[in-house]
């Protein structure tokens, strides 16, 4: 009944690659026009006034993050895969999820542009875990083995010359 795959998974041609990466890149274009738009038009249309810094902020940061997604799918990085379940473009993903959400919901509320807050969170969680915590709490090499065989062959020598 379930087709189980059994061994490694099959890796994605460079044109699979390239063909999935268009159609993710339009589906994150399509969130953020949509949001932006009933943002946009919400405000124009029924008079809803948001904070229009944080409107502004909310389009700029959703535009860098669809161009570094767009950097990343092009040849300059050697169509990088944007559909792989870690790294940088998932990332990015989430963060135009958020802002296209928090764009729509701040038009109920103004404290739901707190939820961009969970963007910098999120950043200094993922630099805390992978980078800053391995770093400060490294346990030291031990090279004490290493120590004793060169010892032991410059007591050898120094033995010779003797």
């Amino acid at each position: 009944m379930f087709n189980v795959k059994k061994g490694k998974e099959g890796t994605k041609g460079q044109k699979l690659i390239i063909q999935e990466n268009k159609s993710t890149l339009n589906f994150y274009l399509i969130i953020i026009a949509i949001a932006s738009l009933i943002h946009v038009a919400s405000q124009l249309l029924f008079g809803l006034h948001s904070n229009k810094i944080l409107s502004l902020i909310s389009l700029l940061l959703n535009g860098a993050c669809y161009w570094l997604l767009k950097t990343q799918a092009g040849e300059t990085f050697g169509n990088v895969d944007l559909n792989t379940n870690s790294g940088l473009s998932e990332n990015v993903k989430d963060a135009i999820i958020l802002t296209s959400i928090t764009q729509i919901l701040a038009l109920i509320s103004r404290w739901f542009w707190l939820l961009l807050l969970l963007i910098p969170i999120r950043a200094f969680y993922l630099l805390w875990t992978y980078i800053l915590q391995p770093w400060f709490f490294a346990q030291p090499v031990n090279d004490s083995e290493a120590n004793e065989k060169k010892q032991k062959k410059l007591d050898r020598k120094m033995r010779k010359f003797k």
